[in-house]
């Protein structure tokens, strides 16, 4: 659990880049996107169900779409000799994909996308 002490401007900036307007927010992390939504229901209403004063509780649902979070190690990085941006350009290409040129068929065009191979984005 997380908690911190914010001022007016940091709150209001956070609520503008998250979407979340509330006094508390929890987010709950995982890898079946379905049981992270069921959990979100139950947690939105359980817990807060006998509160007095409480306003509304929402369960604002995954979307459907995972997150991956790389930390890059500085020294490791370094010892190799790549640039960090560079590093960071690569994993973006590997798990999000790069358009990498198209693709003319008649009037239609159609992007060339360069992209691992699910069986390797999902390995450790």
């Amino acid at each position: 659990m997380n908690f911190a002490l914010k001022t007016f401007l940091t709150e209001r900036i956070e609520e503008t880049l998250s979407g979340y307007r509330a006094d508390v927010v929890m987010n709950i992390y995982g890898n079946d996107l379905e049981q992270l939504d069921r959990q979100a229901g139950e947690a939105a209403r359980d817990p807060c169900r006998h509160a007095r004063g409480k306003g509304r509780s929402d369960a604002v649902p995954s979307g459907g779409a995972p997150q991956v979070a790389i930390e890059l190690r500085p020294y490791d990085v370094a010892r190799w000799g790549f640039d960090p941006v560079t590093v960071m350009d690569a994993m973006g290409t590997a798990f999000r994909g790069t358009t990498a040129g198209q693709v003319y068929d008649g009037n239609r065009v159609f992007d060339v996308t360069v992209i691992l191979s699910p069986r390797e984005r999902q390995s450790n």
